[in-house]
């Protein structure tokens, strides 16, 4: 199946005013060319530089701030942004990776979209991928945050979409990725990431996002090697491809029970840079959204409570095993109300 269309601005309408507040000349440089890419109408503003109310315009589409050098002023002028425009779309690039200014981003109740950069990062390799930042910017501004095409060169690439009906169909579903893993020629350490990846997303979406009428977990007592049929609800959704840069994979379950809370408890210990945790499962052990973090190019959290919960984990397969290593780690998460606007 070819992948989807994926949306994009029209550029009919008004083109969308952007504020960007920039610490670093080759950030601004990048994050100004994707914008422009997007037809947007982009501010610049030297996070160090004073500013005036005008600069905190209610009409902006999108604010874009970037902590290079100054994470304590960045920090402020998010915080006074979304105290002003508390439903503003507010973007935060950490390419710098500051662990104390992430952890106070992450813990905060009003800030979602981030695109933080953690773990060395080679020379050779961009500090920002302007894919990532113009499909971000792009979730942002439509409200249209799921999907897995969005993250991938569409034309050519063919995408395997497995749905389970059943809790042993995760067998099936690991064996025929990591078929599809050897035929494009994924080295091996790679390819144990993600079969890993993709077996913890499965158990969570099977065994942790159902819910009953009352809204307690319906399956996370069970023990994760039993066999029973899903209903029609708690069919699991999997996409995965390879566009010959990255492995990209997706799950989706159909209840969007997954809280920031939980998200932020199991990122914690790896933005502090402590060793990953067991998480304790009845029938057996997982590492979690914890490992998730250590072991993904790029993760990405889609959540509609309620509705809709997709995880998207790509892998830089590109120039091999240590490349992946060396291109570090980014976090993107995207939350909105049960109607579709972003929270």
């Amino acid at each position: 199946m070819l992948l989807e269309k994926t949306q994009v601005l029209d550029h009919r309408s008004p083109r969308p005013r952007v504020l960007v507040a920039h610490t670093s000349p080759s950030i601004r440089n990048h994050v100004r060319r994707a914008l422009g890419s997007m037809g947007c109408e982009v501010e610049e503003l030297p996070v160090a530089a004073p500013y005036s109310s005008a600069v905190l315009d209610p009409t902006r589409s999108l604010y874009v701030l970037e902590t290079g050098d100054n994470p304590e002023r960045t920090l402020a002028l998010a915080g006074e942004i979304s105290g002003r425009h508390p439903n503003a779309p507010l973007l935060v690039i950490a390419p710098d990776y500051r662990r104390a200014l992430l952890l106070e981003l992450l813990g905060g109740r009003t800030l979602n979209h981030i695109i933080a950069k953690q773990g060395a990062i080679a020379a050779g390799l961009p500090l920002i991928d302007e894919t990532e930042l113009i499909v971000t910017c792009s979730k942002l501004l439509t409200n249209d945050i799921f999907g897995l095409a969005k993250y991938l060169r569409l034309w050519g690439v063919e995408v395997c979409s497995p749905s389970l009906t059943r809790a042993a169909d995760r067998e099936l579903v690991l064996s025929d990725l990591a078929r599809f893993l050897r035929v494009v020629d994924c080295r091996s350490a790679i390819a144990q990431a993600v079969v890993m990846t993709a077996d913890e997303l499965l158990m969570n979406a099977i065994f942790n996002a159902p819910r009953r009428e009352d809204g307690a977990p319906k399956y996370a007592h069970r023990n994760r090697q039993e066999k029973f049929e899903l209903e029609e609800r708690e069919r699991v959704s999997v996409s995965y491809a390879c566009d010959g840069r990255y492995i990209a994979l997706s799950v989706s379950d159909n209840f969007g029970s997954l809280s920031r809370e939980v998200i932020f408890r199991y990122l914690r210990d790896s933005i502090e840079g402590r060793a990953a945790t067991m998480e304790s499962k009845h029938g057996g052990a997982g590492l979690g959204i914890h490992m998730l973090s250590q072991a993904v190019t790029q993760l990405v959290f889609n959540v509609q409570p309620g509705v809709r919960t997709e995880v998207i984990a790509l892998f830089y397969v590109r120039n091999g095993p240590r490349a992946f290593h060396e291109a570090g780690r980014s976090l993107n998460i995207f939350f909105t109300s049960t109607e579709g606007e972003l929270l």
